[in-house]
């Protein structure tokens, strides 16, 4: 199986030959389409990582990923790498397809006032960001 990350890296390698290629790639877990990606993210928790979705993803949830080519040395490229999140109870006690419903927010966000922005579990805004060198 070939992991989201796995994907970015792969495109950069096929269609980002030269310094300032970017792309954008989405994670989410909401919908229809998000179903198939969280049973391969309990595949990967299962398996320690072995299987399924990058752990490194699983763990992060819905997210974005920005990537850009920023220097190209001997045909090898390298690659900044953004990944942004936004974490919060709701984020963690969401229930695929239905947790992403308008309705279903104000339910896992009424412990610790999450809903006023305060105590335990509020809302969190992540950003990793790393460069890779990726071989042709």
């Amino acid at each position: 199986m070939t992991t989201r990350l796995e994907t970015s890296r792969t495109s950069v390698r096929h269609l980002g030959p030269y310094v300032g290629y970017r792309a954008r790639y989405d994670y989410t877990l909401s919908g229809t389409d998000g179903l198939p990606i969280y049973l391969s993210d309990g595949v990967a928790l299962s398996s320690f990582g072995a299987a399924g979705n990058d752990l490194e993803l699983t763990f992060l949830g819905s997210h974005s990923l920005e990537v850009e080519v920023t220097g190209v040395d001997n045909g090898t490229f390298e690659v900044s790498m953004v990944a942004r999140n936004t974490t919060s109870l709701p984020s963690l006690t969401r229930i695929p397809f239905i947790g992403y419903e308008p309705w279903y927010e104000p339910l896992s966000a009424s412990v610790g006032d999450v809903s006023w922005g305060t105590g335990i579990g509020r809302p969190a805004n992540q950003t990793i960001m790393w460069t890779e060198w990726i071989e042709p």
